[in-house]
């Protein structure tokens, strides 16, 4: 029987299209959801066997997990330590050796979902956020063509995997929107190398975080 999937992908990215490309290559019955933007609205309303989602803003609700036939898996461009926004930039100024893309199931909690497959790779001492992301997006294209690969393959591909990911559990932690706004502020107080690694471990381009200072209780922001 021909699987029906659906993608979730985010519009105009080039890591997207490839999925894109690679499904099409696929005996399943394929439709697409674009996702543009935090806190967006989609209507899912036919029943797949498999909604895969892929550098997606879109977070599911209650009545998109109802159907349990259905099975909701997330890419997440992080290791399970990072749950939430902000990941890369973290991991930066933590001065984390090894990062990851996580493979894992969608439940009710964001980044909670039981996890099937973590692709870790080593982090440079200075890498900065754009390489990071750059490599982070090249591991999790790789992640996803070998998961979708085995699960297309045999069903139960899917619960061995699990299985052998036991070891990996999600932080505690959730890292918010708003407490990455809050990490995009530039304390002048920094010592020089502690600024050089806030330097890297923020994207100077993003049309939603900018570098900022606040004096005197006016935020003046890096355009």
């Amino acid at each position: 029987m021909i699987k029906k999937i659906l993608l979730i992908a985010r519009r105009n990215d080039s890591t997207s299209k490839k999925i894109i490309n690679f499904l099409k290559k696929k005996k399943v019955k394929l439709n697409i959801l674009w996702s543009n933007k935090p806190n967006e609205e989609l209507k899912i309303n036919k029943i797949y066997d498999y909604i895969l989602s892929y550098r997606s803003y879109y977070i599911f609700k209650k009545k998109d997990l109802k159907n349990k036939k259905t099975i909701i898996i997330n890419f997440h461009p992080g290791p399970p330590k990072y749950r939430g926004f902000g990941c890369g930039n973290y991991a930066i100024w933590n001065k984390d050796k090894e990062y990851a893309c996580t493979a894992h199931l969608i439940n009710q909690k964001i980044d909670n979902g039981k996890i099937f497959d973590v692709k870790k790779f080593p982090i440079e001492d200075n890498i900065n956020l754009n390489t990071l992301l750059k490599k982070t997006y090249q591991k999790q294209l790789l992640q996803f063509k070998k998961c979708i690969n085995l699960i297309l393959k045999d069903k139960n591909n899917l619960n061995t995997m699990i299985k052998k990911s036991k070891k990996y559990s999600w932080s505690k932690k959730l890292y918010t929107k708003k407490q990455l706004d809050k990490f995009y502020e530039i304390n002048p107080k920094l010592e020089k190398i502690e600024l050089e690694r806030k330097i890297r471990s923020i994207k100077l381009e993003n049309e939603k975080f900018k570098p900022y200072i606040m004096i005197h209780k006016r935020k003046f922001v890096l355009h």
